[in-house]
């Protein structure tokens, strides 16, 4: 049986989410202790951001993880994103013109 491997880790502790009127969930607070906040810096993306995400468990608690540009799962993606050829990726501008067809 082969393990599932995930590009995030868990991180801090997340509250009980605040609820509005109708039920909806309204926000939560995610707690990080001194250990988790000398740690985000090996979580910074090569453009240096971190991404965090709250979201619920399939027990319905609150929980968050954060995304590991250095873990398994996420070097294999970015592996074979560079390796699909250029015109195949999705959403990718071509250029209308190069700057050898400027006329100055």
């Amino acid at each position: 049986m082969s393990e599932t491997k995930y590009d995030s880790d868990f991180i801090g502790f997340a509250d009980e989410p605040k609820t509005n009127e109708d039920g909806t969930i309204r926000s939560w607070r995610l707690t990080l202790k001194d250990n988790h906040l000398a740690d985000l810096a090996k979580y910074k993306t090569a453009k240096g951001n971190v991404y965090i995400t709250m979201l619920m468990s399939k027990a319905g608690k609150p929980m968050a993880t954060i995304y590991n540009p250095r873990s398994e799962k996420a070097v294999a993606d970015a592996a074979a994103k560079q390796s699909q050829p250029q015109a195949q990726k999705a959403g990718t501008p071509q250029a209308a013109f190069s700057n050898d067809d400027l006329p100055f």
